[in-house]
């Protein structure tokens, strides 16, 4: 699943975030526009943010009281991306998503939590290879330093 449709209370439950939470690349970007929760009037015009899947601390799909109220919630450090999305804690944003859609909620989630464990894969094996690369640096000169016939053993080998 690439894209689900969520909606989230804003301006202390006078308005309502209405959007679409999709992936894009390595990034998860909500497109959304706030309205009056009483009327359905446009507060906002639509605006869109992007948050680097690397950033997620986690996303996680909720069912709800007996499955009957999905969400998904997205913990981010990402200060500027809950605030612009009218979250009520800080680095938590909290997605409805409709009871029609919770199987692809949860699929999207699953699709997220993979690619960023990916991400967090090659980042720490790039970080591995370059530790790894820094030590061996610093050990070859020691090694190419020493000639071969200073070791005991090669001058026994010539005698």
């Amino acid at each position: 699943m690439r894209y689900i449709a969520v909606t989230c209370e804003s301006y202390g439950g006078l308005g309502k975030l209405q959007g679409i939470l999709r992936i894009e690349g390595s990034e998860v970007v909500l497109e959304f526009q706030h309205k009056d929760s009483m009327f359905g009037l446009s507060l906002s015009s639509p605006k869109r943010i992007a948050l680097p899947l690397a950033r997620i601390d986690r996303i996680e799909f909720i069912r709800g009281f007996f499955g009957l109220r999905p969400s998904i919630s997205i913990r981010t450090d990402d200060f500027d991306f809950t605030s612009r999305a009218s979250a009520k804690a800080p680095g938590t944003l909290r997605l409805r998503v409709r009871f029609a859609e919770r199987r692809d909620g949860a699929a999207f989630v699953e699709h997220v939590n993979g690619l960023a464990a990916e991400i967090r894969h090659r980042r720490w094996r790039s970080e591995v290879d370059s530790l790894l690369g820094q030590e061996t640096a610093e050990s070859a000169p020691m090694k190419s330093s020493a000639s071969p016939s200073a070791s005991p053993g090669r001058s026994r080998e010539l005698e």
